[in-house]
Parts: structure tokens; sequence; C-alpha cells
């Protein structure tokens, strides 16, 4: 069986606070632990085909770089990394970029965090919160 997480939007107003998400192309998207392969699959909000695999199935790994609008109008490259796991496995966390994967001691990067077990309505222009919330988050 796979498990599927969900990438939320959530105010952040110490950094956006008139912001409802902190990047709204990736709101909606899910991440899904693969049964079959055993491989992380990054699906858009509006389909079940990924749009990349990751390179592995332990935490921390990252997905291949694609192109895509996500939920936006023009499309960008996507540096995706999972990060973590916690413990319940309720919730993953990672990094994001339209230029490269985040390295160890570079300056913090823009991050996301998905709840598992949830799913986002996307209509008439805004997102829908159907339960447990998450994120993502640009660096200041």
């Amino acid at each position: 069986m796979s498990q599927e997480w969900t990438i939320y939007p959530q105010k952040h107003p110490q950094k956006h606070p008139d912001s409802d998400s902190n990047n709204p192309h990736l709101v909606g998207c899910r991440i899904r632990l693969s049964a079959e392969d055993m491989s992380f699959k990054f699906l858009p909000a509006d389909d079940d085909q990924p749009l990349s695999t990751s390179t592995g199935n332990v935490v921390p790994t990252h997905f291949e770089p694609f192109q895509s609008k996500l939920n936006g109008h023009d499309p960008h490259w996507w540096y995706i990394t999972v990060d973590k796991l916690d413990d319940s496995q309720e919730e993953l966390t990672g990094y994001w970029s339209h230029t490269n994967f985040h390295h160890e001691g570079e300056d913090p990067p823009d991050t996301w965090t998905a709840q598992a077990g949830q799913g986002v309505e996307i209509g008439d222009g805004e997102e829908k919160e159907k339960g447990a919330a998450a994120s993502t988050s640009p660096k200041l």
C-alpha cells in the first residue's frame, strides 16, 4: 500500500502577514511513497501522473529535477528535496528551489511541509483546506 502526503497552505504571520501561502504553486501537490518500486513520486494537485521520482526511498532524498507550471501560469524548473519524515510518519518536510538543490552550509533554503492522509480542494482560484495544515516557505 502506498502512503501519500499533501502540501497545504498555511499562514506565516512573522514572514508574510498578508499571504495565505508562501508558494501557491506547491499547494495541493502530493508526495507518494510507492509500494511498487519503493520510491517517492511527486504528483501535481490535479493529476495522478508523477512529474518526478526520487533517487531513493530513504529520507533524506531528492526528486529528479523537472519543469512544470504546477499551480502557476509559467513553467519553472523544480528542485525538490525530501528532508525529514517525522516519527509518526504523518508529516514530511523538505526544500525547494528553481535553480539547484540546497547544500549544507548554504543560506537557509525555501521549505515545504506536507501532511499525510488529507486532500486539498482547489477551486475558484482559492485553496480550501480539508483538515491538517502544512506549508511552503521562501527564505528571507
